[in-house]
């Protein structure tokens, strides 16, 4: 995975979203801790399908809880 301070990210964005968009994953700090990380976008998933797949990921880390109220 590759490693990119926020400042050298805003620098040469295009350049990191390509990369990431060709399925290298790139890690992003800010002041030297990790924020997020750029992945690409599954292509073969629908995107309601891919978000409700995040949504799956993040419950089972333990990241999100899912709402107990309806829409």
């Amino acid at each position: 995975m590759t490693t990119v301070g926020v400042r050298e990210l805003k620098r040469d964005l295009s350049g990191y979203l390509k990369r990431a968009a060709a399925g290298e994953p790139i890690r992003v700090t800010v002041r030297g801790q990790p924020a997020v990380d750029l992945t690409a976008v599954p292509k073969d998933v629908p995107e309601t399908d891919w978000v409700q797949a995040e949504i799956d990921r993040m419950v089972a880390a333990g990241k999100v809880t899912r709402a107990t109220r309806p829409k």
